[in-house]
């Protein structure tokens, strides 16, 4: 169990009994600012980095802090979505064939980046191309060397004639890191690297089920916002005996009616196109919580990460959450979220419903056998996907 958040004295004792925990107040007042938060491009098509931190550098309670000492370094990143891995990708390989709309809009992002020094890295890109069995793997060292090129590019350069050409120096060092000059095989070693060091997830599974559900529950159950609401945090109970916060808060907006392009279930549908679409929403809903995930890491400097994508539903969900404060401990984060309910459908009784969850959250949590939770999963997840195709196929 975790402790309470607002308890400084708690959150200090659990820290000194466990060294790799950590608490990340993003809400303290007094914290540096600096935006983080921007779109590339015009209204038809934008390329955004999302900032879930809201500028904010966190106030830290650690191992570090609590011997006076000062807290892990943090290192600004920037993660990519697979869209604009492609985007990057064509603008380094075929500028000349890409939409003007999108070549404005990297052009942009890469000044932003050149500008702030931010890292930037295709760790979800990996993590989603290596955990689906057809994609490519020529496609997949493609996309690295592309990244490579940009990472070694003379960047005054670029900035001044809009044209990538590598930098020497940092050809060097690259070539020093990889034993090699040939960029192509840079691209190859890479890949080869970290596919032997992935590690299948579940972690987007437990999501993909949540989102099936609420696809089923918005289409098929009868009942109004509020009993679908509880309908699914009372499956989401039953399964994993935690709350979900930002899957829940998502299908708040889905049984709203805001969001039916994001989790996408009609009548009369192709059922596999449908099911396809809805692992990608995982996916995407996965993209959103690794920033918690990086601020899991123990050896410093430690990523202060935003992602960046393409994704119009990305882009929406996406600023709907900030994280108010995030407990890091053995790997898993504990973010307490605020929830940006700026529409107008079902605002009072959704604020309502969330302050209800977050009070049972201590009251209802229970222990259980997480692996065989998780065995369970690809279970639960055929009999979920067999409704959709029945739901699907219903005449």
């Amino acid at each position: 169990m975790i402790p309470d958040l607002n308890n400084r004295a708690e959150v200090a004792n659990y820290i000194r009994r466990d060294s790799t925990a950590r608490l990340w107040d993003f809400s303290a007042s007094g914290l540096e600012y600096q935006k983080r938060d921007f779109d590339f491009g015009i209204e038809d098509f934008k390329i955004s980095v999302i900032d879930q931190f809201s500028g904010r550098v966190p106030a830290v309670m650690s191992k570090e802090t609590l011997l006076g000492n000062y807290p892990p370094a943090l290192a600004p990143t920037v993660i990519l979505d697979s869209n604009v891995m492609a985007y990057l990708h064509q603008f380094v390989t075929a500028r000349e064939s890409q939409d003007e709309k999108q070549r404005k809009a990297v052009i942009q992002l890469l000044d932003y980046l050149l500008h702030t020094k931010f890292d930037y890295n295709p760790s979800f890109y990996y993590l989603e191309s290596f955990s689906k069995s057809a994609e490519s793997s020529q496609k997949i060292i493609e996309y690295t060397k592309s990244i490579l090129s940009l990472h070694m590019m003379d960047e005054l350069h670029f900035l001044q004639k809009r044209e990538i050409c590598v930098d020497k120096g940092t050809l060097t060092k690259y070539a020093e890191k990889f034993d090699t000059y040939d960029v192509d095989e840079m691209a190859k070693r890479q890949c080869e690297i970290l596919q032997n060091m992935h590690v299948p997830s579940t972690d987007w599974k437990v999501l993909y089920l949540i989102i099936l559900k609420a696809a089923l529950i918005h289409r098929t159950f009868r009942g109004d916002f509020e009993a679908k609401l509880r309908k699914l945090y009372e499956f989401v109970y039953e399964i994993f005996g935690v709350l979900f916060s930002r899957e829940l808060g998502v299908a708040s907006f889905y049984f709203s009616g805001e969001l039916d392009k994001f989790i996408p279930l009609q009548k009369n549908a192709n059922a596999q196109d449908t099911i396809k679409r809805i692992k990608s929403t995982a996916w995407d809903m996965y993209l959103l919580r690794l920033p918690e995930l990086m601020l899991c890491h123990e050896d410093a400097p430690i990523p202060l990460a935003m992602i960046c994508t393409g994704d119009k539903g990305v882009q929406s969900v996406g600023r709907k959450f900030r994280v108010r404060k995030l407990f890091t401990a053995q790997g898993v984060p504990f973010p307490e979220l605020e929830i940006r309910f700026d529409g107008e459908r079902n605002n009072e009784l959704r604020s309502k419903l969330f302050e209800e969850f977050s009070r049972n959250r201590k009251e209802k949590r229970r222990d259980l056998d997480v692996d065989q939770v998780l065995n369970g999963l690809d279970m639960q997840i055929e009999l979920l996907e067999n409704e959709i195709f029945e739901f699907c196929n219903f005449k």
